[in-house]
């Protein structure tokens, strides 16, 4: 290789991208991640955490399956009074048969997991797994008590960990990252971790977004619109912070600073304290689910 282009492979930024999990309002990040695979053409990310629906969607966009992603989301819609088919174990087969697609992934990808059995969160890498594993994992990842069971994956059973992290920046905090893009529904700006990691994490927050009452039910119309604000949303936001393309990472972060400074953090949010407290609560409900199933049997 030239010295030229190892001199401008070098200069590749390393991305990141976080997805959170919400339901339905995981339509919104179809929209965006449409423009984020305009906006990266070319340009994989280095590592990607997701939680819930969050990961399927990511998934779809790892393996280019997104606009079959786009499609089921809509022919889902279409069949209104079925939607609730989102939490349905067999549903969720189908989903994932049709955005599978085996060999190796572009990017890191990591999924939470709640171990249910040993009552702990575990960011799995999904990399590290073979393909029907991987089709396990993904089932794992959106599997809601009480709706399904766990899911048995090497031997464990697991959990949507998005009852414990529903913004799984966690397993990117030690990664040497130029910038990260996180996309969440919590009702907060947050500041994640403290203002150095801060100064990295690109927030599309669709929170006031939502005209949806429920994260169950929504029309096809309802599903279109909120794809196409993801989109627009997104193309707006990332064309301030992008106005030079994506490898000018000191512009990108020089911008993203000000827009954390417009849109001024509330609260700061420690993934380890989240986790915690989180963990302990659903912990006890799971003791709780337990000990109610027992005397059912007996």
């Amino acid at each position: 290789m030239p010295d030229r282009d190892k001199k401008e492979a070098r200069q590749k930024p390393k991305t990141g991208l976080v997805l959170s999990g919400g339901m339905l309002k995981g339509a919104y990040q179809i929209g965006a991640l449409r423009n984020i695979r305009e906006r990266f053409a070319g340009l994989p990310f280095s590592f990607i955490s997701a939680a819930s629906i969050g990961a399927l969607n990511s998934y779809a966009f790892l393996t280019d399956r997104l606009d079959m992603a786009e499609q089921l989301w809509q022919e889902s819609a279409a069949h209104h009074s079925e939607l609730t088919r989102l939490v349905k174990s067999s549903y969720i087969d189908e989903v994932i048969s049709a955005i599978y697609k085996p060999g190796n992934l572009p990017s890191d990808f990591y999924v939470p997991l709640f171990n249910s059995g040993r009552h702990s969160l575990e960011y799995v890498l999904m990399n590290g797994l073979e393909s029907e594993e991987i089709r396990l994992g993904l089932k794992a990842g959106v599997s809601l008590p009480p709706f399904q069971s766990g899911v048995r994956l090497r031997g464990e059973s697991y959990y949507d960990g998005a009852l414990i992290d529903n913004i799984p920046v966690g397993p990117l905090l030690e990664k040497e990252l130029d910038y990260i893009i996180c996309i969440y529904f919590d009702n907060r700006n947050y500041i994640f971790e403290n203002v150095e990691f801060d100064k990295k994490v690109i927030k599309l927050n669709f929170s006031g977004d939502s005209f949806i009452k429920s994260s169950f039910w929504a029309d096809t119309g309802e599903i279109r619109e909120m794809m196409n604000i993801g989109y627009e949303k997104t193309d707006m936001l990332l064309e301030k912070v992008f106005r030079r393309g994506v490898d000018d990472v000191s512009y990108i972060i020089e911008k993203n600073i000000w827009l954390n400074k417009a849109y001024s953090g509330e609260k700061t949010r420690l993934s380890g304290d989240v986790v915690v407290n989180r963990l302990n609560k659903v912990a006890r409900k799971f003791v709780k689910m337990g000990t109610v199933q027992t005397r059912r049997k007996e």
